[in-house]
């Protein structure tokens, strides 16, 4: 506090609001006896818990309240209780979102991207969701070494391969083609 009181630099509330409430919760977790990193990681490990609660809380409320106001947007009230605009919009709502929940649920409990060592070894370690390594409070991610494996391979030293978008002799071209979100430049 007294470099804050010192300091010439314009005074940043809630930067000191921060490290307050960290202080605060790191004396009280180890007041009661609590280590501090492993409470953090264990609640590290719920945030795949949250996202999926999130996008089930966004279905149900499209369901509870927002679908009465596309049946009266896009129907009116002459639609004598038949109303196709609701069907379809119904039905991209619960493909979207199972779409979205089907996609989050596999990345969450496939092979969590780890990278092998270098000297070939292939070590079955057991990989835990509180340790934030994939999975979802206490459900652990399965761990596919071979995948793995071709993905390092594959994926290993894109930074310092060059891409081009064509070849230029058509023979013996040094460049590799590979897709990739960098910009390219054609020879």
């Amino acid at each position: 506090f007294v470099h804050a009181l010192k300091s010439r630099a314009p005074f940043n509330q809630w930067r000191w609001i921060s490290e307050l409430f960290r202080a605060a919760t790191t004396y009280w977790l180890g007041f009661v006896g609590l280590d501090g990193r492993k409470v953090f990681c264990g609640l590290r490990a719920s945030v795949p818990f949250v996202a999926v609660f999130l996008i089930v809380f966004v279905l149900y409320s499209y369901f509870a309240g927002l679908r009465s106001l596309v049946v009266r947007r896009w129907c009116g009230e002459d639609c004598n209780g038949v109303c196709h605009w609701d069907l379809v919009h119904s039905i991209i709502v619960l493909w979207l979102g199972s779409l979205i929940l089907f996609n989050y649920v596999t990345t969450i409990f496939r092979s969590p991207g780890v990278v092998l060592p270098n000297n070939g070894e292939r070590v079955d370690l057991p990989w835990t969701s509180d340790r934030a390594q994939g999975g979802c409070c206490c459900w652990n991610a399965t761990k596919n070494v071979d995948n793995e494996a071709d993905r390092v391979a594959t994926y290993g030293n894109i930074s310092t391969r060059a891409f081009v978008c064509q070849p230029v002799d058509g023979e013996n071209d040094p460049n590799e083609f590979f897709p990739t979100t960098d910009p390219t430049t054609c020879q």
